[in-house]
């Protein structure tokens, strides 16, 4: 029997009725009044149904998606134990190579964000002026850190310690010699102004 555009075609005592995802013929005596021929063409229909149900909800609200993700995370934070399990999920899955690579490309996309950068640097800013003895505290640790670097290197490996140290030296000419410029840019404005 030749297949029809229809999803059926009339028969002697009944419709034969066609998937709607492959459009093999349905076995009424397995499939009873469903529209598809098996459970995987069912799972296909419903993601299908779901695809198009979330289009016209962004359709009409563009901000669909953050309102439910807000509601969502909303519900697992009342509730402490779904918390402690989202948190472990969280960790396991930045455990996986792929998703910790993903999840740093989205981190340097996002703080490349020039409005982004702005906010992270005055909230840095607020940070750093409300809490001084916690700053100076981690400044300690880090120059701690570092000089205990520079002695087990100079130990260790003399080669890239003097490597180390000649790269500081650039280093600190290429600032001063940028603090000279900056300098002079200065006085040469003033200078003009005071000629103006």
């Amino acid at each position: 029997m030749a297949q029809s555009s229809k999803r059926y075609i009339d028969g002697f005592s009944c419709k034969l009725a066609f998937c709607l995802i492959c459009n093999r013929l349905i076995d009424k005596s397995i499939r009873g009044r469903k529209n598809t021929c098996s459970s995987e063409c069912e799972k296909l229909k419903l993601q299908d149904i779901d695809r198009k149900s979330y289009a016209n909800q962004m359709s009409k609200d563009p901000d669909f998606a953050k309102k439910q993700s807000a509601k969502q995370y909303g519900r697992i934070k009342a509730d402490p134990e779904k918390m402690e399990a989202r948190r472990i999920a969280q960790n396991e899955r930045m455990q996986m190579p792929n998703y910790k690579e993903s999840a740093r490309r989205s981190e340097k996309k996002y703080r490349s964000d020039p409005d982004v950068k702005k906010k992270i640097a005055e909230r840095m800013r607020n940070y750093r002026y409300e809490n001084i003895e916690i700053i100076a505290k981690v400044e300690a640790k880090r120059a701690e850190k570092r000089s205990l670097q520079r002695e087990q290197l100079k130990i260790n490996d003399p080669e890239k310690f003097q490597q180390l140290q000649d790269n500081e030296r650039k280093e600190n000419r290429r600032r001063k010699a940028e603090k000279r410029f900056s300098e002079l840019q200065k006085d040469m404005e003033k200078m003009v102004n005071k000629y103006e």
